[in-house]
């Protein structure tokens, strides 16, 4: 009975279907063990996870990209509980693809807060400073350092203009 296994009871003609998406999903990921298959059930799959990381994830975009390209109903949860099950390796790729688009992407950052005492001008200041370290790795993997050093000002300024970036990519429309 199903009980006495340690797995979920999957009836029989899901099992095509889970090994399918897994194999698309190796394949988009680019996993060394990812099986080179030419079965179309496979590609269909891949052509339903591909279209649905572009709109992040949308259980009813599934159902409507699977029933364009024939997946049943039940196929189609199939492959929204394998995306459930194996999001983290699809974000991992989605963010490799994103970070190869450019020449360096940001990989790392640290950051400090200092005050400035004084100076040679002044022997009083007390002015806060941000020191900032972004690290950021090239195409070859080489990892160079970018020193920041902000002032109250300056920072406010970078984050605004970091604000403007986020509310103009939420005005984009997704698929």
């Amino acid at each position: 009975p199903p009980e006495a296994f340690d797995t979920k009871w999957v009836p029989i003609q899901a099992i095509g279907m889970e090994v399918a998406v897994h194999a698309a999903i190796d394949r988009i990921c680019n996993f060394p063990h990812a099986q080179e298959t030419d079965d179309s059930l496979t590609r269909r799959c891949e052509e339903v996870l591909k279209r649905n990381l572009a709109c992040g994830f949308n259980e009813k975009e599934t159902a409507s990209y699977s029933a364009e390209l024939g997946i049943s109903d039940q196929d189609s949860k199939v492959i929204t509980r394998a995306m459930q099950e194996r999001h983290s390796d699809l974000r991992s790729r989605m963010i490799d693809v994103a970070a190869a688009m450019s020449e360096e992407h940001l990989a790392d950052f640290d950051w400090k807060l200092k005050v400035v005492m004084a100076s040679s001008t002044a022997s009083s200041i007390q002015k806060p400073l941000l020191h900032l370290v972004l690290f950021l790795k090239n195409v070859n993997g080489e990892t160079r350092e970018v020193l920041l050093e902000l002032d109250r000002e300056e920072l406010e300024t970078v984050l605004n203009s970091l604000s403007k970036i986020r509310e103009a990519m939420q005005k984009i429309p997704q698929r």
